[in-house]
This record gives C-alpha cells, structure tokens and sequence, in this order.
C-alpha cells in the first residue's frame, strides 16, 4: 500500500497495484512492475502466446544437437532463408512438450517425432519393430551384410535392387538419443550424423565405418535393417530414433528426401507434456520486471516479427533481401518506428495485423516501439541472383520526358524508395541487358511482380530490351523480385 508524506507537495513511496513510486533527486519517479506471465491484470502476453515461447527453447536447443548436419538436410532454401529458419517452421506447430526457463538456459532438449529433412527425392521408409530397437527399412538387399563387406559391394547391391538409388547417391543415418540427468531430473538430447556414400569402387569395410559398425544388416524380409545399440545397457527412462536420408549431388545442386525422426519410447515425452506442466513452465517466465512508467509505452504492442515469412529474433543476421512484417498486437503502427542505417522507414505493406517493409541492402535495423528499442538484427549478405541481368534502367515517363532513371545493380536495389507520389505517371519502363534480347527470352517465371505486371513495350527500338510495367493500383506499394530478391520499388503514396 502506498505511503503518502504530509507536505505541501506530496510525494509517495511504496506501492500501489501494478506501480512502485519513490522519491529521487526530490521529484516523484513511479515505475510500472510489468507482468510478462499470463496472469494476473498486468498480463502482457496472451495464453496461446506462451504456450508457443515454452515450447520454442525447447526446439531450439534440439536443433542445436542436430545443427552440425543441418546443411545437408534441405534442397530448396530461399534467398536469406537459414537451415534454422526452415527446422523451426517445419517443427513448432509440431512440439508437444514444454521446459522451463532454468532448462532452456541449461541446454535440455526433448526430441519428439521431429521433420529434421526436406526436399524432392521419395522419402526412404523405415518402422520399429517389436524390440523397439531395430528399424526396418524399405531398401532391398539381395546380399548379407558381413564383416568382410566392403562400401562398393554395398553400393552395387543397393543399385541394383533399388532403381531410386545411384552411384555416389548418399544414405545418411541419424540416430538420435535423449535421457534423463539424475542429478537434476532434466532432460538432454544428442545426434550422431552418419553417411555411406554408395561408391562403387571403395573397399572401405562397412563395419569400420564410425558410429555405423554392426548397426546394419540384412534382416529376414530381405531388407536393410538399422540397429540403435548402446555400449552397455540403455540407462533407465532413454529413448532413441533413427531418420534415414536419401541425399544425392548433381551438377553442383543438392536433392534430400523428406524425413522425421520415428523415435523407440514416448517416456521423456509425456514427462514434459499435458497442461500442468504447461502452467508450471509459464509461471518461470513469469517474473515481474520494472521499467520506467510512460503513459505512452504499451509493453506487448509487437506480437511478433518475420523476415521472408521467418520469426526473427533479437540480434540474428539476415541474408539477402527481407520483406520485413512487424506483427501489432495491441496499439497501432503509429507506435511502432523502423530504422534501417539510421534512417526512418514508411511502411510499404499492409495486412491482417501487420505493417510491411522492403529490406534491400546491408544495414542495420532497429525496431522501436514508443521510441524505446524492442529489437535490432543486421542484413547482412546481398547477392545477385544467378541469371539476373547485370545492367537495367527502370524510369517513368511522361510524353516521353524522363522522370527518374536508376542505372546498375545493385545500386538500383532500391528499399523503400519513394520513386514517384504523383498518380499522373502510372507506367514505368525497365531496359534490360546492354544488348538486344527477345522478350521471350527474358526469364519471366523467375521474377514476381506485386501489384504491378510487364510486357514488351511496343514500337521500342532500341539495343536493349525495353519492357513497359503497369502498376495495378498507385494506391498501393508495387515491387518486383527476381528469384526473391526485391529488385524495385514503386510506391506512390506517401
């Protein structure tokens, strides 16, 4: 309860519901307790809020036991997107358990049925078996795998009665291991990353491969089978997975199979899962923290912030062109601020719950909201697209006046450019390459246009090619991407 002193201006100190007031340098300073838990009045986030970040340390310290391999675990990544980005959008919606605070920041892990792969090759099929030990593959054997087996013989098997499968394609054995420390009662998780390259011609012993040794074997039904053995007995409440990959080279591109993790035991899981302990890990977050009281300052009014449809965190590095969305929980997008090397930025992009920005050049960014930091992260790592031409103009024009004329890339990676405010000039020109190509040539299906659209401009003349954009609303941001990266920017309102 709050105590008021008796003078001719009072000044109070204690406090008083969600406040704290005191007396410094004679003048009345009042601090906010703010409540990050989902309880009580000064609640500042929502329930399914939580409930996500309790899951979300979890998963992100599973991917660091798996991250040494993850390079090699996806096919198709676009410009900026992280082999981090992709685990955890494959994976959050999945996550069923939750740990605390304490055991995030202590390393524990839980894995649970995890996609730890993605790509284009068929994804190879494995299940348990009644051991719960043993993994039964769908790769057909014709021979028995010995200790006298070499890779080749191996690799020429498989060939031979797998027509998937090629020479110097790769089969890659995860086996994963989570268990309980007894001295703390909380759980850890660990990966070994295997591979056998299917080379015809190695005389590596299959049995001298690490980690692999008498894992691998011909089982009854004539299929490869991959044992999950500890040196000793498996210490009480572990549980194992395999995932078999598929990877394969050509031409300098990779190719995986789809794959999750097909787990022996749900003994960890259901330890660290079910509301109670849902509620027991939002309460460790939930420590009440005090920050200077300003009638303006709305904690929580960003939900959240993608880059290229990926959360991002506090201090991360993006690469390559971003379409940066500043999701608004409470508040309005007058609350927010967005610099980029210093210098403010207008939102070009509207949506459900979220303002946009276009993010094209290395910088630094910072998010303010009630001008107090909420997040800052670097762009780092602009590259032109393979294939994009490497000179260009782009100009509007009106009764053949030049208005504005951008020349070279990357200069011409334009972020929030204001090119035009005027509706009177609603078409633009882009000139391509620096010699006379056909337009059919143009790689068309590679490049994305919002809002706007281009054809050939007709009666042109010219050593270049000149292609006429038509922008589809001038109320509205236009922008143009080849291959994801924002190339232009066309924004006439203000």
């Amino acid at each position: 309860m709050a105590k008021a002193r008796v003078t001719t201006n009072p000044m109070y100190t204690g406090g008083a519901g969600g406040y704290s007031f005191y007396v410094r340098g004679g003048e009345q300073v009042v601090r906010q307790r703010r409540n990050n838990s989902n309880y009580g009045e000064s609640a500042s986030r929502s329930y399914a809020q939580m409930i996500r970040r309790i899951r979300w340390g979890n998963l992100v310290n599973v991917y660091k036991a798996i991250k040494s391999w993850q390079a090699k675990a996806y096919d198709s990544k676009t410009i900026g997107q992280t082999d981090y980005n992709i685990f955890m959008q494959l994976n959050i919606n999945q996550v069923t358990v939750a740990s605390t605070k304490e055991m995030n920041d202590a390393g524990c892990g839980i894995f649970e049925a995890y996609q730890v792969s993605r790509g284009s090759l068929p994804p190879v099929y494995y299940e348990l078996d009644a051991t719960n030990h043993k993994y039964i593959t769908g790769i057909v054997l014709s021979e028995a795998i010995t200790n006298s087996t070499t890779v080749g013989e191996l690799a020429a098997d498989i060939i031979a009665n797998n027509p998937m499968y090629q020479a110097n394609d790769n089969i890659a054995f995860v086996f994963m291991k989570g268990w309980m420390d007894a001295r703390v009662e909380w759980p850890y998780v660990t990966s070994v990353y295997t591979e056998i390259t299917l080379d015809l011609s190695s005389q590596v012993l299959v049995k001298d491969i690490a980690k692999l040794g008498e894992r691998l074997s011909k089982g009854s039904g004539n299929v490869l089978e991959v044992s999950y053995t500890e040196p000793g007995p498996m210490v009480a409440g572990s549980e194992v997975g395999v995932a078999v990959i598929h990877t394969r080279k050509n031409a300098g591109n990779l190719y995986v199979s789809s794959q999750s993790i097909l787990m022996n035991s749900q003994y960890i899981i259901t330890q660290f899962s079910g509301e109670e302990w849902d509620n027991t890990c939002i309460q460790t977050y939930g420590i009440d923290q005090e920050v200077p009281l300003d009638p303006n300052f709305k904690p929580g009014v960003i939900s959240y912030v993608t880059a290229n449809g990926a959360i991002v965190s506090n201090a991360e590095t993006l690469s390559g062109s971003q379409e940066l969305k500043v999701y608004i929980g409470d508040g309005s997008e007058d609350d927010i601020r967005l610099t980029f090397n210093g210098v403010d930025y207008t939102p070009l992009l509207r949506g459900d719950g979220y303002i946009g920005y276009l993010l094209s050049e290395n910088g630094v960014c910072k998010i303010f909201v009630n001008g107090r930091v909420y997040m800052s992260f670097y762009v780092a790592g602009i590259v032109v697209p393979e294939g994009l031409p490497n000179n260009f103009q782009a100009y509007q024009s009106a009764g053949g006046a030049s208005v504005i004329n951008q020349e070279g890339f990357p200069n011409t990676v334009c972020a929030n450019y204001p090119y035009m405010y005027d509706e009177s000039y609603p078409r633009f020109r882009l000139d391509v390459g620096s010699t006379s190509i056909p337009f059919d040539d143009v790689d068309e299906e590679n490049y994305e246009c919002v809002n706007c659209s281009f054809a050939q401009a007709p009666g042109e003349q010219s050593s270049r090619v000149i292609l006429q954009l038509a922008v589809t609303d001038t109320s509205e941001v236009a922008y143009v991407k080849y291959k994801d990266v924002i190339i232009f920017v066309f924004n006439y309102s203000s």
